[in-house]
């Protein structure tokens, strides 16, 4: 699936009404949204990186590879010990989860979670943009 705002990606992708509502739900119970902050030796921040994690006893990998190749985004599934865990950390990738959590809401107080998430992203993009945009003058 290629997730973007257009009509295409309306009338195509949103056909799957039931997975992305189960991968909703799903993602109520089973995730987690973090915001990491890299820092210099001085403790300046350099870099912000954003990322979502579902993480599962690595019996339930069969339910990540699934969730990974029905969204067709995030990373590779890992695995630690009896863990196994779902990433999504590329900025393109976390776009269209939010175009996804937007479009079919969290219920839980994963959503304020989700939403802070959100707000924080577009803030960090816009400011790139913008700092991109200022620095070629």
């Amino acid at each position: 699936m290629d997730y973007t705002e257009d009509e295409e990606y309306t009338k195509t992708n949103l056909q799957d009404v039931v997975f992305l509502n189960l991968f909703v739900g799903f993602s109520d119970g089973e995730s987690n949204f973090t915001i990491i902050l890299h820092k210099d030796s001085n403790g300046i921040i350099k870099n912000v990186a954003f990322r979502f994690l579902i993480e599962l006893h690595v019996d339930d990998i069969d339910v990540l590879n699934y969730i990974k190749s029905k969204l067709n985004l995030g990373n590779n599934i890992s695995v630690y010990g009896s863990s196994c865990k779902f990433t999504v950390t590329h900025p393109k990738d976390i776009s269209k989860l939010i175009f996804i959590f937007d479009k079919y809401n969290l219920n839980t107080t994963e959503y304020l979670d989700y939403l802070d998430f959100k707000k924080a992203f577009m803030l960090y993009q816009e400011e790139r943009c913008t700092g991109f945009k200022e620095k070629k003058h």
